[in-house]
């Protein structure tokens, strides 16, 4: 599952939700009946899931781009094109994609991560057609003038400030560096300052021909439409765009840490913030995917987890909060406080003390049986809209297959004690392992 970095604030909101969820019917987010899959003849990949509870429609692509497509080099060019994409095309000029959008009562919106691109809105059904169209010009005929190139790269370079100053994601980054010396998980989403300062047009344009093309990206559609009108109105859409060839993706393997590795800096902040990552398993090993959704749950961030009832006592201690994200390629499972400076150390030994313990003895029953309440609640939540069941299936598409996201909790019900011993057991190793410290 994709886990978004939570924190305490969001704890109550998922134990309400999974309060809602306690029967089998209730959290099951998707008929999987009213979902079809059609890959056109220029190999674009069109899903839609039908849903007549309300006449809107939410339409999305999704670009297989994102960090893991880049190199050192070009570093950011992702998260660049994603800004420049609404600033004119062949057929619409600057700001005329957002204001066609914004007079249907809508919004566009793009974002960038580690392994996609997404262009999507949300519009009542009436106007999928005119949405439809918008999103096709953006996504295929995006002008890249260097002018508009230039005064965007002003803005990222301000958003990568932003970035470097905040203590969390501060840490973040410290762990991507440490975690992936080789692989390009390691490198930031948004480029350096120095990567996007000497970015060309040229550069993006190239890296934009090459990656958004019909083959490597998928349309989602999602509600009030009719399956087979929906992806026949896509495929007139995308018509004149062929396929290409798309680079083969070929990703070094990172080598297994052998001792503990820390990586620190210093931010104008009033407390010590510390993250402890481990490596973690990619969509190419599902089960181990749900064990470990299901174990930093119940360790980090459900309702009333270990963090929770047992840091958080502490006055010392002012925040928490975990992170493990599904990506294509193996990723890292992390676990952050914040604390007074003076207490950081003891805090973030506490932390590796239990992990030590859960690779030997198992979870009690009832511990996962919380875990995952509370982990259906937040699945419910993130699926309970339109765009959400969109975001849902783009995503794990862009990954390797939106199945994936079909079944997920009837494999995270499957999950067993044991299960999460073994997968503890198996990717954390606590002798060798990243430490990430930011303190004032």
């Amino acid at each position: 599952m994709r886990s978004i970095v939570r924190t305490v604030c969001l704890i109550i909101l998922y134990y309400v939700l999974a309060l809602l969820v306690v029967s089998a019917a209730l959290a099951e987010p998707f008929d999987q009946s009213a979902v079809t899959a059609t890959t056109l003849d220029n190999g674009l990949k069109v899903i839609t899931l039908e849903d007549h509870s309300a006449a809107l429609v939410a339409l999305e692509v999704w670009v297989k781009a994102g960090t893991l497509y880049e190199t050192k080099s070009n570093n950011g060019v992702s998260h660049f094109i994603e800004h420049v994409l609404f600033k004119g095309t062949a057929r619409r000029g600057e700001g005329q994609a957002d204001l066609e959008i914004e007079s249907l009562g809508a919004t566009l919106d793009a974002a960038t991560s580690k392994d996609s691109v997404r262009i999507g809105t949300v519009v009542a059904g009436k106007y999928f057609d005119t949405a439809l169209d918008v999103i096709t010009d953006v996504t295929m005929r995006a002008k890249l003038d260097p002018k508009l190139v230039d005064r965007e790269r002003t803005i990222i370079l301000d958003e990568i400030a932003r970035r470097d100053s905040d203590p969390l994601q501060t840490v973040a980054s410290l762990v991507a560096k440490a975690s992936f010396s080789n692989h390009p998980y390691g490198l930031p989403i948004e480029g350096s300052a120095a990567n996007v300062t000497a970015m060309t047009t040229e550069q993006i344009r190239g890296f934009y021909d090459t990656y958004f093309v019909p083959n490597n990206m998928a349309v989602i559609i999602v509600g009030d439409i009719e399956a087979a009108k929906a992806t026949e109105a896509v495929r007139r859409a995308f018509a004149e765009f062929k396929k290409k060839d798309v680079p083969r993706l070929t990703t070094p393997v990172e080598p297994a840490l052998t001792e503990a590795r820390k990586e620190t800096a210093t931010r104008g902040t009033k407390i010590a913030y510390s993250a402890l990552s481990f490596p973690a398993p990619g969509i190419k090993d599902p089960n181990d995917v749900y064990a470990m959704d299901v174990l930093l749950e119940r360790m980090a961030v459900g309702y009333k987890s270990w963090m929770d009832t047992t840091l958080m006592a502490k006055p010392e201690v002012q925040a928490i909060s975990g992170d493990f994200t599904t990506h294509k390629d193996p990723g890292n499972v992390m676990f952050m406080v914040g604390a007074e400076t003076g207490a950081i150390e003891q805090v973030r030994e506490a932390v590796l003390a239990r992990l030590k313990q859960i690779k030997v003895v198992p979870m009690t029953d009832a511990e996962v049986a919380a875990a995952k309440r509370t982990l259906e609640g937040g699945y419910a939540f993130n699926a309970e809209t339109f765009s959400g069941r969109a975001r849902l299936l783009g995503f794990y598409e862009s990954l390797g297959d939106y199945k994936f996201s079909l079944t997920y909790i009837e494999h995270i019900r499957k999950v067993t004690p044991e299960q999460i011993r073994a997968v503890a057991a198996k990717y954390i190793n606590t002798d060798a392992y990243v430490v990430a410290e930011v303190r004032p």
